[in-house]
């Protein structure tokens, strides 16, 4: 096989890994650095959440508000469009938390 068609067929991989995880396929074509950083706030990430153990308490930690994990690096929150959560809090009017969820999703 040639090293063009290879190219391509591997082009022709993560096109279609795109479309069915865009998320993935933005970490993968992240640069080395910034993967980087990617790869120890996931490490982060992971060790906050592994206290929690298996089942529903990490589920009930966060709905609960007391999961609190570490923010992502800015330079890979900017290259991976990664924004802010948006916040619903009980005081929110249901028009109020529909417009919120309108806006994440466009």
């Amino acid at each position: 096989m040639s090293r063009v068609s290879f190219n391509r067929r591997l082009e022709a991989v993560l096109a279609a890994a795109e479309r069915v995880n865009p998320q993935a396929a933005a970490v993968y074509r992240l640069p080395p650095a910034l993967r980087q950083r990617y790869d120890a706030w996931r490490t982060q990430c992971d060790a906050v959440q592994s206290q929690y153990g298996e089942g529903g308490a990490l589920y009930a930690a966060m709905l609960s508000g007391e999961l609190v994990t570490p923010d992502p690096p800015r330079t890979v929150a900017e290259a991976l469009g990664l924004n802010a959560s948006p916040i619903v809090t009980d005081a929110m009017t249901l028009q109020q938390v529909a417009d919120l969820y309108a806006s994440m999703i466009e």
